[in-house]
């Protein structure tokens, strides 16, 4: 694109399958604007890492190319469009998004469409957002029992089989070690299992091995096999007739603790799971287990800090599976509902200006998957801040995640 004779995508962008996927390319990773860290296609105040995902380069040059060559340059037009419909008095998330999303497309001028989501940012009340986020639900005030025990940096990820939800530890000697999450506990762990996927390396589910949950155990089976749960959508082969089909649920509704109203978990492309409020409006979002994907960035997956709108979770759990979730602290949940905007700018308020300043880049030190000590402390470091104007709030993985909010809005 950034060639003198550079392609006219015009007709590759209208079209009904590759005009979706040209799309997803230039808008990226979906795992770096929801992880904590800086998103791959912005620019890096410190150096690329090893094993980031591959991203149109966050360049003056880049952007140009992208907002002005035919067929990309509508669909930058289009994105620009879409923030600027969807972030006037949203909550964080959409608003985040918007902004990073600006940045990276500006950085060569103003391109078509960026005049409005502009002055929509300019706007922007990052109390009011702040607000809105916190009243509406938390991720982090609801655990799920069986993956409650995991702890710090850790080598295991989440994935599905049908709606069975396996624990993989793909660091584990002799092949990967799988362990079926119960809605209570952990089933019963097999060793030296062949990777499932997405973390078997290959190119769809279809051609990797198939596991299933038969009581409190997980089995290795084949698709189109008695214990296989896939339908031949999924895999392409018909399903054994004693099988029992069996589908991951695509949303579910979750009331959070001392809410009025229910809120609803949707499954997005790319393991996003959103949380939508009864309006529609995105008021939450994360990648389903850890924030990135083992066979793109090695094996260490899951740490607090890992989710920039559930830092307080290491593993979250998909659609299907919050009916299972259980308070972590009711009263710091009923404080969280009463947040107005004055409460949330006495949060900004509270973080000093020396930490302030020192936020933006550190986002941008690294991705999420690169492990930042400094970003880390300082994070933990908002804690002790803000804890005098919540003082309801007792539990440390809820104020972990409640840091990560008031970080977003500081940036």
């Amino acid at each position: 694109l950034a060639k003198a004779r550079r392609p006219d995508l015009a007709a590759t962008a209208a079209h009904p399958q590759w005009g979706p996927l040209l799309r997803a390319a230039i808008q990226g990773e979906p795992s770096g604007i929801l992880g904590f860290g800086r998103p791959s296609e912005n620019p890096a105040t410190a150096r690329e890492y090893l094993g980031d995902p591959v991203a149109l380069a966050g360049t003056p040059k880049a952007a140009k190319a992208l907002a002005t060559a035919p067929g990309t340059g509508d669909i930058v037009a289009a994105i620009l469009a879409d923030h600027a419909h969807a972030a006037p008095g949203a909550a964080l998330p959409p608003l985040y998004t918007a902004i990073r999303d600006t940045e990276r497309f500006t950085l060569h001028g103003i391109p078509r469409g960026a005049a409005a989501v502009r002055a929509v940012i300019a706007d922007a009340d990052p109390a009011a957002a702040l607000a809105a986020t916190l009243r509406a639900g938390v991720l982090d005030e609801l655990e799920l029992p069986a993956l409650a025990a995991h702890r710090g940096l850790n080598a295991c990820n989440l994935t599905e089989s049908g709606p069975d939800l396996l624990l993989v530890d793909r660091a584990a000697r002799n092949g990967a070690h799988v362990t079926p999450v119960l809605p209570d506990r952990l089933g019963r762990g097999r060793a030296g299992l062949a990777a499932p996927y997405p973390f078997a390396g290959r190119a769809s589910l279809a051609n990797s091995p198939c596991h299933a949950v038969v009581g409190d155990d997980v089995v290795a089976t084949g698709h189109g096999q008695p214990d296989c749960p896939h339908d031949a959508a999924t895999t392409g082969r018909a399903p054994h007739p004693a099988a029992t089909v069996r589908h991951a649920a695509t949303e579910e509704t979750v009331r959070f603790p001392h809410a009025g109203t229910d809120l609803t978990v949707h499954r997005a492309p790319d393991r996003v799971i959103e949380l939508r409020d009864p309006d529609g409006r995105l008021v939450g979002g994360y990648i389903m287990g850890a924030n990135w994907l083992p066979n793109r960035s090695g094996t260490i997956t899951a740490a607090p800090g890992n989710h920039r709108y559930a830092a307080g979770t290491e593993l979250v759990p998909p659609p299907g599976w919050w009916r299972w979730t259980r308070p972590r602290d009711p009263e710091g949940s009923r404080a969280l509902r009463a947040v107005d905007t004055a409460t949330a700018r006495r949060l900004l308020d509270a973080v000093d200006a020396d930490l302030a300043t020192r936020i933006p880049h550190l986002t941008d030190s690294r991705p999420p998957r690169a492990h930042c000590p400094e970003r880390d402390r300082a994070l933990r470091d908002l804690v002790p801040l803000l804890r005098p104007l919540l003082p309801e709030v007792t539990h440390d993985r809820l104020w972990l995640g409640i840091a990560a909010l008031v970080w977003t809005a500081v940036e």
